[in-house]
């Protein structure tokens, strides 16, 4: 089975940056994901927070529609003490309906609550040259069973040229070479 590739962006930005600038990479980060073949894209909100601008992931992803073409899009939070339910609903039916939705888990069965942070970040964090990412994404796989996806963590592009040269070698390096050994 072919191994999918995602992007999860909880967009933290230095707070002394333009919050418009900032912006427009998170929507150039999607938009490349897009044209580079992820399968689908996550993004965090935060509504307190200078660093992480974005503060409806929800209208956010709204303004990405008509400039993708198939990557499914969804919310990496909704924070649901700031938004009424029936709104969160609401805009959740908005994204289902335009057929780009997804939710993710680690494991299907897997609780989503039941997974301690410190473990996400010991086992899943995988970080290094391609050769290196390559074996460690192989050898995540060999110790979780197999998985469909893998989600790309991007974060705040503050060298947007290593930024968008680090997602080009996920998806024409990486995900090519761990396709090929599965």
């Amino acid at each position: 089975m072919k191994m999918k590739l995602g992007l999860f962006m909880m967009p933290m930005h230095p707070a002394q940056r333009d919050p418009a600038q900032t912006l427009q990479e998170d929507r150039q980060a999607v938009i490349l994901a897009d044209r580079l073949g992820f399968h689908d894209a996550f993004v965090g909100e935060h509504l307190t927070d200078r660093c992480e601008n974005i503060t409806s992931g929800f209208v956010f992803l709204a303004t990405l529609i008509a400039e993708t073409r198939t990557i499914k899009l969804g919310t990496g939070t909704s924070n649901l003490s700031h938004s009424h339910p029936a709104l969160i609903a609401k805009l959740l039916g908005n994204m289902v309906r335009s057929k780009r939705h997804v939710v993710y888990k680690r494991h299907e069965q897997e609780d989503d609550g039941a997974v301690p942070l410190e473990r996400l970040l010991d086992e899943l964090v995988i970080c290094g040259t391609v050769n290196e990412v390559v074996d460690q994404v192989l050898a995540l796989r060999e110790q979780a069973g197999g998985f469909g996806e893998l989600v790309y963590a991007g974060m705040g592009w503050v060298d947007a040229g290593l930024a968008r040269r680090s997602m080009e070698l996920m998806a024409d390096e990486v995900m090519p070479r761990v396709n090929r050994a599965l």
